[in-house]
Parts: structure tokens; C-alpha cells; sequence
């Protein structure tokens, strides 16, 4: 099983995927390999800090690495790496990452016969994406070598395998049409880039930025070592805007409290594990792609939030916040705690069999260093693809992209797609064929770290799912 992360994201972030889909595969005497697939980006994370703290066996470590001045064995950090540092990122995109793909699937297994017949390629998120692209590409010496003729069969989780996901391929006239007039804006996004008038990396735009993804990495390592211990890491935070503003976006219940700073994130109490499932959960996190479903506070009362507006899950508003409903605290002085994924009797707005990722597994793998595993985050994810795809959706079939050939022979191969019922994705559910698997309860992110054990034993169904597909297309 090769599949490809999703944006922001590394190698260590499916891990709980495989190892249940590797389990479970086992139990039926089968064994397999899986192989995740990060971007070479990942490289561009200075691990020192988290290495240091796995070291120290202490969050606090790490924290003090990036954000505190700290020295580490000599070293201290550089900082962050700036746009004008990374202009090799405006060639880092889809044609990159569907190279590479070929390149480990070739090397490791170069016998094609063996490709078609039992590599399984796919992703989640954009991964999936790139598994799409991949199926459609053409790698030169004819269509015996094209994506599709690579694997076994494609697996799109929470993702769509596809490069013409409009069919505009299939009627000549909207294919001329978008093909030319997409082409030219992505020539032009894509010079833009290599002149700098956009940005080749997420570097000073809130949230999404490197510093703020660096920060989960380290509060994951927190909650990793120090679960139940009160936390100051949000209060030692030296001042910057662009953390700031990510805080406010994450946390804030109501309007004031966005634009005016009121009832901010550092006046509260919390432990390490809560602060961790403050800035992650899907019923406290305000943005909805990054959810993860992993339990509720606890400790203190709680009030729902109103900013952007209230919650609704039948909203197609719910792909931007969540399904909800998300709560902040009220209580200045209660130590607020976390009730995991499997403990939530009681919970009226998120009962029981309702959350499926235990946020002790995520703060074990956000802690993971790059240089060991390829880490669980990707700071310094690309622009450069998002524009890709979005211009291989629309038509566009020049440049990097006109390699993109076979895209309505994916139709030949056996093809898995899925959605998870709380999932942002689900808003493009029209798009996604007619097969398609829905897993009730997960939320886009939930797809890569469900839990082995679910609740009330029941099977858990990204991997039971991913299980059945691949007995059912085995030689």
C-alpha cells in the first residue's frame, strides 16, 4: 500500500490508518507493507527541538527550542524560513510529487507484473488527489507505463481519484474551451510565483503558517509527556501577530472576543492534554478541515460559540466550522481537563460513540521528530500544488500538467472512495461517484488516526473498510 499524505501533513501522520489496516489484514492471514508517502518539504523542518524533548522526555524542551531561545547540544534555532529563502518551492507541486511517487513505487518494486498485481496506491485528502493525477499520467514509453497501469487498484480516503472531477474532458468543446483559457491563467500563476508576486510557501498567512504548525507539533509533545499537568505554554508565548491572530481564529467564542481580545486563550487554565484538544477538537477548534473528533473539556463550564455564526450541521456553512457544536470556557479559574474519545457518558452535545480519535494517540504522534519517522506535520506545505490541482480540475493540460493524459482510464481499475459523515469533503458529495463509502462519524482528519478500539467494540472503519477492498482485489 503506497499512499500519499495530505496537505501540512507527514509520514506519521497515517500511522494509526496502517497499523489497524496492517492488523487487520493480518487477522485474515494476509501481510502487508504500507508505505507513506510525505513531501520532500518535510525535509525543511528543523527537528532539533522535538528530538530534545523526546531526549528530556519534557514538551517544555522543545518549546523553549523554537520559541524561547533555547540551546540544544550547542545549537540554536535559525527561525523560520522566510519566502525569499524558498523560492525552489514555486516548482514543488504536482508534477514533483507524482515523479516521486513513481520513483519509490518503481524502485521498490521493478518488476511491473508485481505492480499491477498487488500494489494498492491512494492517499487521503490531497494525497488522494495525487493518486488521481498519478492514475492519469503519462510516463513516457507508451500507455503500458502509465499511472494506471502502475497499481492494483486506487484508494481515495476522505479524498476523489480523479483529474476531471467536472467531466470537462468528455465533451470536446468545454474541452477546448477550459484547456485554453485554464492554461493561461496557470502559466501566469505559475510565473507570478517565480517572480514573487505570490507566495511559494503558507509563511506569515495566520493559522496555516509554519511557526503556528510548529507550535502544535510542541504542545503535542506536551500532552505526549505531561498529560495531566497544568500548562503555561500559552501564556510564555513571546508576542507575535501572526500567532496571535492564529490563536484568536482557533479559540475565539464570539466577536469580541476575535476582533477585540477579550477571553483570549491565555486567560484560561488548562492541562496539557486540554490545551492540545482546545486548538484541535471538533467541539472547540473554529476551523472545521482541521478538526479532529477526540473528546470534549472537561473541568469547568462551557458555553457554545457563536463566531462565525452559530452552529448548524445541515449547513453547507459546517464545511468552514464543523458540524459541531463547538464550546469555550467560561471559568478564569477552573483547571479545565479532557475527557477522551471514550468518555463521554454524559455529554449531551457529544455523546457516546460520537468521537473516534483518542487524543492521546495524536499527541503521541505530533510529538514524533521528523528525522525519525518524517513527523507528523508538514510547516512548510506548498502553494505550488493547490494551484496544480485546481488548474488539472478546470482543464488545464499545459506545462507541468500536460502529462495528465489518461485521465478516463482510472475507469479500468478497481477504485475505493470514501467520505467521512462529519467530513468538510462532504459538501462536494455530488462530485464523488455513486459507490461511494460514507464513515459515520469522522471528520476529514479523523480518517488518518481513528482508534483501534471503538466504541462498543465496534470494528474501526477506515481500516476495516481499506481491508475488505483489498481481499476483494487480490489475485
Amino acid at each position: 500500500m503506497l499512499s500519499e499524505v495530505g496537505a501540512w501533513l507527514g509520514a506519521t501522520s497515517m500511522e494509526l490508518a496502517a497499523r489497524n489496516t496492517i492488523n487487520a489484514l493480518g487477522a485474515h492471514g494476509k501481510r502487508i507493507e504500507w508505505w507513506s508517502q510525505p513531501r520532500r518539504t518535510t525535509c525543511l523542518f528543523d527537528d532539533t527541538g522535538l528530538r530534545a524533548a523526546a531526549d528530556a522526555r519534557d514538551g517544555r524542551v522543545a518549546f523553549d527550542y523554537y520559541y524561547g531561545n533555547g540551546v540544544v547540544e550547542g545549537h540554536r534555532f535559525a527561525g523560520f524560513h522566510s519566502n525569499a529563502e524558498l523560492g525552489w518551492l514555486a516548482d514543488v507541486g504536482l508534477a514533483r510529487y507524482v515523479e516521486d511517487m513513481h520513483t519509490v513505487l518503481s524502485r521498490e518494486l521493478p518488476d511491473p507484473n508485481i505492480r499491477r498485481a498487488k500494489a494498492f496506491c491512494g492517499g487521503t485528502s490531497d494525497g488522494g488527489l495525487v493518486a488521481g493525477a498519478f492514475a492519469a499520467w503519462d510516463f513516457g514509453g507508451g500507455e503500458e507505463n502509465a499511472g494506471y497501469n502502475q497499481c492494483a487498484a486506487f484508494l481515495g480516503i476522505d479524498s476523489l481519484i480523479s483529474t476531471d472531477p467536472l467531466a470537462l474532458q468528455s465533451v470536446p468543446a468545454l474541452r477546448e474551451f477550459a484547456g485554453l483559457g485554464g492554461g493561461l491563467s496557470y502559466q501566469a500563476q505559475v510565473a507570478a510565483l517565480h517572480a514573487g508576486i505570490l507566495p511559494v510557501s503558507f509563511t506569515g498567512i495566520p493559522y496555516v503558517e509554519p511557526r503556528f504548525f510548529t507550535l502544535l507539533a510542541v504542545r503535542g509533545a506536551a500532552a505526549h509527556y505531561a498529560p495531566d499537568e497544568e500548562t503555561d505554554l500559552h501564556r510564555r508565548l513571546p508576542s507575535d501577530w501572526i500567532d496571535e491572530i492564529s490563536t484568536r481564529l482557533a479559540f475565539a467564542g464570539t466577536y469580541a472576543d476575535l476582533f477585540g481580545g477579550g477571553n483570549a486563550l491565555r486567560d484560561y487554565r488548562f492541562t496539557n492534554t486540554a490545551l492540545l484538544g482546545m486548538l484541535l477538537g471538533d467541539h472547540t477548534l473554529n476551523i472545521g478541515p482541521m478538526q479532529f473528533g477526540l473528546g470534549v473539556l472537561d473541568g469547568g463550564p462551557v458555553t457554545a460559540k457563536t463566531v462565525p455564526w452559530p452552529d448548524n450541521p445541515d449547513s453547507p456553512l459546517s464545511a468552514v466550522t464543523g458540524r459541531g457544536p463547538r464550546m469555550v470556557p467560561t471559568d478564569k479559574t477552573a483547571l479545565y481537563t479532557w475527557r477522551d474519545y471514550d468518555q463521554l457518558d454524559g455529554i449531551d452535545y457529544a455523546p457516546p460513540g460520537s468521537e473516534v480519535v483518542s487524543i492521546h494517540d495524536l499527541a503521541t504522534t505530533l510529538a514524533a521528530a521528523p528525522g525519525d519517522s518524517l513527523g507528523f506535520l508538514d510547516p512548510y506545505f506548498a502553494p505550488r500544488f493547490l494551484i496544480d490541482i485546481q488548474s488539472a480540475f478546470t482543464g488545464t493540460r499545459t506545462g507541468d500538467l500536460a502529462p495528465i493524459r489518461f485521465g478516463d482510464r482510472i475507469r479500468q481499475r478497481p477504485v475505493l472512495t470514501t467520505i467521512g459523515t462529519k467530513s468538510w469533503i462532504g459538501t462536494a458529495a455530488p462530485l464523488f461517484p455513486s459507490d461511494t463509502i460514507y464513515l459515520d462519524n469522522y471528520t476529514h482528519t479523523d480518517v488518518n488516526m481513528a482508534a483501534t478500539h471503538q466504541f462498543d467494540s465496534r470494528p474501526e472503519a477506515v481500516s476495516t473498510t481499506i481491508t475488505d477492498f483489498i481481499l476483494r482485489n487480490l489475485p
